[in-house]
């Protein structure tokens, strides 16, 4: 018996499946799942809403993606072949509809829940045959049973160590359970941890409220964690040239515009309900992704520039293979589009409209950073609809939008005014290639006495327009010493933009620190 559970894993590690395979089968055992469980549930097939498309998938692809990664552990089996393996085995998730079918076509429904009750008394008695609970159905018991005695079954064919197995299969249903009672895990870390110290900074009535949003958005930065480990097993070299080429700085410049859109939006944001939190960071993060996103696709049409000036660029430095690379800029894609799905309707559409301007900037036909000023153009906005998307990203649906058009203006100007300094570390790239920049027209040392002028008059202009929102006197100093370091800087021979970056970081905080 042995030697057929090892002959059988070793035929299904060996599938020649690649990733499009491996996730198209996922996906449609995952429907099929979801399609029949709505009919034993309701007696109707799913309707077309979020839930079923994208809450369903990300549930059961983090679980999936959990099972892996324990089992690679415990087994020391590699993730390639063992993603293969665990695919196959994913049918099992088809176990409760079978279980239930035949007594749902009786009129007899079963209901499958989150655990949101008592999920320490569940966890006891999940395997006790006698012990009745309606969110945790004999038929979902059974299932989890199966995969934790399959579990246990792989580590010791691998292995041949029953410790080592019980202790795998004991994480896998540990897994299994916690997603199940996610719900309840989060009412009970909040009202146990994170409420208590909150509401010693917090005036006024808080509380929080569960909803699909909290358990979605939690699911999604668990799948990214789970995405992100699985990358770095299955190879570490290509798992640190993409962390390694995520632009950080002008991540963290996208994130400081959206929440000072989201800091002047308030109090029209209630904080209230606590939980808002979570969407913060879905925003946030959608902003992230998108923008890495955008850096992959420039990359892929970048490749001639980037062999003479960033030769450390995944493709240039032969770290990743094109259509892998295209791959990885597609996952990224989905992240920020279902991060932004979970905060609301006008954050997933404001996303859409990033990803749509920055392919227009970098892909052909239209390709727009050729030109100066159409990419001056395209990066002002990109920076502007972030901070617009602070702004209205947590309207009350079906509100009137109300946006800060001094701020944004200002926003849109600096940037076109300062977007230029990219250019300075690429100019015989661009040059090469027929990418217009001001370094390419006026040669560097000019460039750069242009630039950081233009740089420093960004900085003053907040002094001028930002009178409302802040201490005037003070952003006035704090302006023109800005302006004053950025200029000396930026006309350095060998300045680079992190330096710039440096400065502007520190000056947002200070910006953030003198806000009424």
């Amino acid at each position: 018996m042995h030697q057929k559970f090892a002959t059988f894993i070793l035929s299904t590690e060996k599938l020649p499946i690649g990733f499009g395979l491996w996730m198209a089968t996922a996906l449609s055992i995952i429907f099929i799942r979801n399609s029949l469980e709505s009919l034993i549930d309701y007696g109707k097939f799913p309707d077309i809403t979020a839930f079923d498309l994208v809450h369903v998938p990300v549930l059961f692809l983090s679980v999936l993606l959990g099972v892996i990664l324990i089992l690679h552990f415990f087994s020391a089996t590699g993730v390639a072949a063992l993603s293969r393996t665990c695919l196959i085995g994913f049918l099992v998730i088809l176990v409760p509809i079978l279980v239930d079918l035949i007594p749902a076509l009786r009129g007899t429904p079963t209901n499958y829940n989150y655990v949101f009750e008592n999920p320490g008394v569940k966890f006891l008695n999940f395997f006790n045959p006698f012990y009745s609970a309606p969110d945790i159905p004999i038929s979902q018991r059974l299932e989890v049973a199966i995969i934790t005695i399959l579990s246990f079954i792989y580590i010791v064919v691998k292995t041949g160590r029953l410790v080592r197995a019980v202790l795998g299969a004991l994480c896998i249903f540990l897994l299994i359970f916690a997603y199940g009672a996610l719900p309840a895990f989060i009412i009970n870390a909040f009202n146990g941890l994170v409420y208590p110290v909150l509401k010693l900074f917090l005036k006024g009535p808080v509380g929080a409220t569960m909803d699909e949003s909290v358990i979605v958005i939690t699911q999604l930065f668990s799948l990214t964690g789970l995405c992100a480990m699985w990358y770095w097993r299955y190879d570490s070299h290509k798992f640190r040239a993409i962390v390694g080429n995520l632009r950080w700085e002008r991540s963290v410049h996208y994130v400081l515009m959206a929440l000072l859109g989201l800091r002047l939006a308030v109090p029209a944001v209630s904080f209230q309900d606590l939980f808002i939190l979570f969407k913060i960071g879905a925003m946030l993060t959608a902003i992230f992704f998108a923008f890495q996103h955008a850096v992959v696709v420039n990359d892929l049409f970048d490749v001639a520039g980037d062999k003479m000036t960033n030769t450390r660029r995944p493709l240039v430095s032969a770290a990743m293979e094109r259509q892998e690379y295209f791959l990885i800029g597609s996952i990224f894609l989905a992240l920020a589009l279902a991060f932004a799905l979970w905060v609301s309707d006008a954050c997933f559409m404001v996303i859409v409209f990033l990803v749509a301007l920055a392919f227009i900037y970098s892909a052909p036909p239209l390709r727009l950073k050729k030109n100066l000023f159409s990419s001056m153009l395209i990066l002002g906005l990109e920076a502007m609809l972030v901070f617009v998307l602070g702004q209205v990203a947590f309207s009350p649906p079906g509100s009137v939008l109300t946006i800060n058009a001094t701020v944004a203006l200002l926003i849109f100007i600096i940037i076109c005014l300062g977007e230029s300094i990219k250019d300075l570390k690429d100019i015989e790239g661009d040059a090469a290639t027929g990418v217009v920049t001001l370094p390419v027209l006026l040669g560097e040392k000019d460039a750069r006495n242009l630039i950081g002028g233009l740089v420093a008059l960004g900085y003053v202009l907040t002094a001028v327009f930002l009178v409302p929102h802040y201490a005037h006197l003070a952003l006035t100093w704090f302006a023109f010493l800005f302006a004053g370091l950025n200029f000396c800087y930026i006309a350095r021979s060998g300045a680079n933009e992190r330096g710039v970056f440096l400065l502007y970081f520190a000056y947002g905080l200070i910006l953030f620190a003198l806000l009424k």
